[in-house]
């Protein structure tokens, strides 16, 4: 069973296929440095046992699915310098266990949702520009 996946570098990368959602057993996956990825796949949600998830420099993904909030095991999320990322992921409220979150260097991002309050086990959050 696949525990851990990492992308790193796959810069022409522009989707994710759909089935991508049957890795049941991950519980990381790092995404780094995927330029071309424009959209993460519905499936996401469907990796219950997802601990960590690093979407950093992902330059040109814009969004992540409602299904988001699915990641109940999620623990750390980074997703710094995805420049074209105009939208928090919506149900990151959910998120009751995320411990570590770091969106720096998100220009395009707008707000912050309002269930950003919901996230009580946060220890760690980094959110910088320069």
């Amino acid at each position: 069973m696949l525990e851990e996946l990492n992308f790193f570098k796959c810069r022409s990368l522009e989707e994710i296929p759909e089935g991508f959602g049957g890795l049941t057993s991950l519980k990381k996956l790092d995404m780094w440095e995927c330029e071309a990825l424009e959209a993460f796949p519905l499936g996401l949600s469907k990796l219950s046992r997802l601990e960590e998830l690093d979407l950093s420099l992902c330059w040109s993904l814009k969004e992540i699915p409602e299904g988001f909030g699915g990641l109940t095991s999620l623990k750390k999320f980074d997703m710094w310098e995805c420049e074209a990322l105009e939208a928090f992921p919506l149900g990151v409220s959910k998120l009751s266990g995320l411990e570590e979150l770091d969106f720096s260097k998100c220009p395009s991002l707008k707000e912050i949702p309002e269930g950003f309050g919901g996230l009580t086990s946060l220890k760690k959050l980094h959110v910088w520009e320069y």
